[in-house]
C-alpha cells in the first residue's frame, strides 16, 4: 500500500511540475500583454519584453508579496496558536498584553484620528 501511494504522489508532483510552470509562464506572457497594451499609452512609457515582465513580477513579489513557504492554511494555523496562548492566560496577563498593545500602537490610532479630522 505504501509504494502504491508513494506513486501516486510521484505522478502528482510530475503532472503539476509542468501545470505550475506553464501557468507562471501565461502569467508572465498575460502581464506583458496588459503592460504595453495600456501603459504605453496611459503614462507614455515603452513597451516591454517577456522577461521584463518576469521581472516586473519577481520584483513585485519581493517587495509586496514577500517570499512565504507556509503552504496552504498558515493563516488558520497561526489564529489557532494565538487563540489557545489567549486562552490560557491568566487575566492579569491578558490586562498586561492590552496595556502593551495600547502602548505601542495608539500613537498610530492617534495619527490616524488627526489625519482624519483634517481631512474634513
Amino acid at each position: 500500500m505504501n509504494k502504491r501511494l508513494s506513486r501516486n504522489k510521484k505522478r502528482k508532483i510530475l503532472f503539476m511540475v509542468p501545470c505550475v510552470v506553464g501557468l507562471t509562464l501565461l502569467f508572465v506572457w498575460g502581464v506583458q500583454l496588459l503592460w504595453n497594451g495600456l501603459i504605453p499609452e496611459i503614462i507614455g512609457w515603452k513597451a516591454i519584453t517577456y522577461w521584463q515582465a518576469f521581472g516586473i513580477l519577481l520584483l513585485s513579489k519581493i517587495l509586496f508579496g514577500g517570499f512565504r513557504f507556509k503552504g496552504r492554511g498558515g493563516g488558520r494555523c497561526d489564529k489557532q496558536q494565538f487563540r489557545s496562548k489567549w486562552e490560557h492566560l491568566t487575566d492579569d496577563d491578558r490586562l498586561k498584553f492590552r496595556e502593551e498593545w495600547k502602548r505601542r500602537f495608539s500613537s498610530m490610532c492617534k495619527d490616524r484620528g488627526k489625519n482624519e479630522e483634517s481631512q474634513t
